[in-house]
Parts: C-alpha cells; sequence; structure tokens
C-alpha cells in the first residue's frame, strides 16, 4: 500500500497507464513536475494535485494523504 503522495502518485499514475510525459501533457504540467513530485524533491501545490487528480480519476484529498475514498465514480453515460 502506498504510504506517502510519491508513492500514491507513481503507483496510480502506471495503474493508469501513464508515462510520466504523458501525464504532465494531459494534466497540463511538465514531465518535470511530475517526476519532482514522484520523487520527493517538491510538494506539490493544490492545484497541480487537483490536476493529477482529475487525469488519473482519483480524488486530490487521497493523493495528497491517503485519507478518503481513492476513485471517483464514473459517470454512466446514457445510451
Amino acid at each position: 500500500m502506498a504510504n506517502t503522495i510519491c508513492e500514491r502518485l507513481a503507483e496510480t499514475r502506471a495503474e493508469a497507464g501513464y508515462s510520466r510525459r504523458a501525464l504532465g501533457v494531459a494534466a497540463g504540467l511538465s514531465a518535470r513536475i511530475v517526476a519532482l513530485v514522484e520523487s520527493g524533491k517538491t510538494a506539490p501545490k493544490r492545484s497541480t494535485l487537483e490536476a493529477l487528480a482529475e487525469v488519473l480519476g482519483c480524488h486530490a484529498e487521497w493523493l495528497a494523504t491517503g485519507n478518503g475514498p481513492r476513485m471517483m465514480r464514473r459517470k454512466k453515460v446514457a445510451s
């Protein structure tokens, strides 16, 4: 189980099939920012966490703290 934001981000990114670069592009960030957060060399701003969480489909609060539900519920598409 991932205990730090670094571990939670790396694990969730890998499970979602994103490279650092692809996640950065999808979230409007640089690959460097993703790498710095994953390595623990920088603490992300709230807006950065929210952008990453949105792309990964997880809650920003869970990504930041490990508390609360991990994944967001997906909206069903009407057929």
